[in-house]
């Protein structure tokens, strides 16, 4: 790798995007607990990449993406 590359690592994410998920949920609220787990982990992620000196240009529900089991990748 060199500065002229541009490396995207993407993991497989059973669980689909989050913005699918909202839309998949019509007129119901999401548990206030499901909020709070989702919002953690979504600061944490952009926290620990800010100290490895990377810079997400795009987060957006659509580039959220999350396993069966309700993690954020």
């Amino acid at each position: 790798m060199d500065n002229t590359t541009l490396l995207i690592e993407l993991e497989y994410c059973n669980g689909g995007n989050l913005y699918d998920k909202i839309l998949r949920q019509k007129d119901k609220l999401f548990e206030e607990e499901m909020v709070v787990w989702y919002l953690f982990q979504i600061v944490s992620a952009v926290s620990c990449i800010h100290k490895a000196g990377i810079l997400h240009r795009d987060i957006k529900t659509l580039n959220i993406f999350l396993t069966k089991a309700n993690l954020i990748k």
